[in-house]
């Protein structure tokens, strides 16, 4: 299975902490990770209490919400909005937007409007080159991949969770 094929098939939250099995009722917050499998990326759910026990340092985290009988959120934003959002970005190279940059060519790769086509450097060099997806052409991108601290991660991630649900509007700071 290829990289681009185990980033599709990471799979649905579980309904059980991996760990103790403790149910998530509708509405709870739990943690989610990606680890490497032995056949391409592996997603585990946690209970708050077993997530400080990892041994294993995941590739990824984030937290999940177990759906509950809430009414739908709003359709995702536009593909070709948030991906010349990305090339400007990526074009700017601020290095305070990395994190940010990062997250959204992750969302980008799941959603299937660009594709991981290589990887090239090590460490903190490491760079994803991005082509085009589904129904985009001429997408060339590369996104700086290196270890984000915590804090860079979670502004990251509340910047990310604002403009995917719609809450970044044309009036916000």
């Amino acid at each position: 299975m290829s990289r681009e094929e185990s980033f599709d098939k990471i799979g649905r939250p579980a309904h059980v902490c991996l760990r103790c099995e403790a149910g998530f009722d509708d509405g709870d917050i739990f943690h989610s990770a990606i680890f490497r499998g032995e056949e391409g990326f592996v997603r585990q759910d946690f209970c708050g209490a077993c997530w400080g026990e990892l041994e294993e340092v995941p590739l990824a985290v984030w937290k999940s919400r177990r759906a509950d009988s809430e009414p739908p959120p709003p359709p995702p934003p536009d593909g070709a909005l948030l991906l010349e959002l990305l090339g400007r970005l990526v074009q700017e190279a601020k290095r305070e937007d990395e994190a940010f940059v990062y997250l959204l060519a992750l969302y980008l790769m799941r959603r299937k409007v660009v594709v991981l086509e290589s990887t090239e450097g090590e460490g903190e060099e490491r760079q994803l080159r991005l082509g085009p997806g589904r129904g985009f052409d001429d997408v060339q991108l590369s996104i700086r991949e290196r270890r984000f601290t915590g804090e860079e991660m979670d502004r990251a991630e509340v910047e990310c969770e604002r403009l995917i649900s719609g809450e970044v509007g044309a009036n916000s700071a």
